[in-house]
């Protein structure tokens, strides 16, 4: 697509712990594409996506997918400032992932722009097995309430709200 047909450029960031699926959720959303196995992200990778919106305007999506390992904060936190959207990821399989959910949070506040519009996904939805599954949709819901963010359960895997 020309960039004289687009009406808009947005940045994206996906953020949270290493292992929670940012890379194929990105990958998922950009490419329509699962792949099972996925090296970590080193630093920061990114895609770009043009969307059509409800009043025919053409957003051109830049979706920076961040290093969920904290040795490279320092390099990510550079992105957040020009993001206008973030989403902060979890593993619903993983309690420590969630318990990460503020300090993700704090970081977005501290180094992106003011009015950044900020959501919470459990990723993993699709595991439906209780012995698996550690945190509830409830859980992050009140977590996503109390932080003043949107809330959604996802599956990359199943493409479930991607």
């Amino acid at each position: 697509m020309q960039s004289a047909l687009i009406d808009y450029k947005l940045q994206l960031i996906i953020i949270g712990d290493s292992g929670c699926g940012k890379t194929t959720f990105m990958d998922r959303y950009c490419d329509g594409q699962y792949r099972i196995a996925y090296n970590a992200t080193v630093g920061i990778d990114f895609k770009v996506k043009t969307i059509l919106s409800k009043n025919n305007k053409r957003i051109k999506l830049q979706i920076w997918d961040t290093a969920g390992q904290e040795k490279f904060n320092s390099i990510t936190t550079a992105y957040y400032r020009n993001a206008r959207g973030a989403i902060i990821m979890y593993d619903v399989t993983r309690e420590d992932t969630v318990e990460h959910l503020r300090k993700w949070f704090a970081l977005v506040s501290q180094f992106g722009r003011g009015d950044v519009e900020v959501a919470i996904v459990g990723n993993k939805c699709d595991i439906n097995d209780n012995s698996k599954r550690q945190v509830s949709k409830e859980r992050g819901e009140s977590l996503a309430v109390e932080m003043g963010c949107h809330f959604f359960e996802c599956s990359a895997k199943d493409d479930i709200n991607v």
